[in-house]
């Protein structure tokens, strides 16, 4: 390696060391930008949210041939709801 090092052919077309390297192609411009870990938290709690959406709102609609027919799956319902008031 040391040979390769003092008598190897050196770049000029890559002058500084700590650029990354692209294929052989200069890289142009700043690259993609940087998101806040911020922005996928509240992505996914969105469609964690939304996904519970869906299954409450069927519940909801028949609520009262819910109840009356099975009384526990109130409970159940609250007990979901509960879950995501804690979440």
């Amino acid at each position: 390696m040391l040979l390769s090092i003092l008598m190897g052919k050196r770049s000029s077309v890559r002058k500084p060391a700590d650029i990354p390297y692209e294929c052989g192609m200069i890289p142009m411009g700043e690259g993609a930008p940087m998101f806040s870990v911020k922005f996928y938290m509240v992505a996914m709690l969105f469609v964690i949210f939304d996904l519970e959406v869906v299954f409450l709102y069927p519940w909801a609609v028949n609520f009262r041939d819910y109840v009356m027919m099975n009384p526990e799956s109130f409970t159940a319902m609250c007990i979901f709801i509960g879950i995501l008031l804690v979440a």
